[in-house]
């Protein structure tokens, strides 16, 4: 996959990346339950967002994040995926 090896190149080992596409338009979080929520822009839950990607990758070993694509609250869950 081109994004891959991308990353591989750009980037030295061992750093923390946030991967997301180039088109996003707007983001939403998951509320209480199965809604949806625009984010804040006051306090920026944006760099929030990324702050906690970064402290989650440190903890649990992992280099790479992402945002997920899908509207369909049933496949965001409260938990990380770690394939390996």
């Amino acid at each position: 996959d081109r994004q891959g090896r991308f990353i591989e190149e750009c980037f030295g080992s061992g750093q923390h990346i946030v991967v997301c596409d180039d088109n996003i338009v707007w983001l939403q979080a998951l509320a209480d339950g199965f809604e949806f929520r625009p984010l804040r822009r006051s306090p920026a839950e944006l760099s929030s967002l990324f702050l906690r990607a970064d402290a989650e990758m440190a903890r649990r070993g992992a280099f790479l994040w992402g945002i997920s694509p899908t509207q369909n609250p049933f496949f965001i869950r409260g938990f990380l995926n770690s394939k390996h």
